[in-house]
């Protein structure tokens, strides 16, 4: 919020103060947006991962781009030895199939939340996930 709030200052003291034209406006702020947008996309869940416990990282973590498996998980005591986030992936058996099931980002239709997806059947068997107990429900 800070970097969002620090760009839209500036946008203010330089239309302000050179009393630039409206085209001139435009780009400075989508040049600004274009700079902030990624800065944010990239870190935004480095600070989510302390609250949530557990979230999708990053792209620039995940190794292979067709997948966003790998979680950013935030391990403390006394279920852990030391505090520390870790790069994780979990998978498991899916009851229905037998394919294999990962952990993955429930995107527009689970927003904020992750799910388990089947890599056989990925849009029909989907299911919720607990990164505590390692178990989940059917959501469809």
């Amino acid at each position: 919020y800070i970097l969002v709030i620090m760009a839209l200052l500036l946008f203010v003291i330089l239309a302000f103060q050179r009393q630039l034209p409206l085209h001139d406006l435009f780009y400075l702020l989508v040049g600004v947006a274009g700079i902030i947008w990624p800065l944010w996309a990239g870190f935004n869940p480095l600070f989510r991962v302390r609250d949530w416990k557990i979230v999708v990282a990053p792209e620039w973590i995940q190794v292979d781009c067709t997948q966003s498996d790998r979680l950013l998980e935030w391990q403390s005591p006394p279920r852990y030895a030391e505090k520390m986030i870790k790069a994780v992936r979990y998978s498991g058996e899916c009851p229905i199939c037998k394919g294999k099931v990962i952990a993955c980002s429930g995107g527009r239709e689970f927003f904020h939340r992750i799910i388990g997806r089947c890599e056989e059947a990925p849009v029909e068997h989907v299911f919720s996930f607990d990164h505590i107990t390692k178990t989940g429900r059917p959501l469809r």
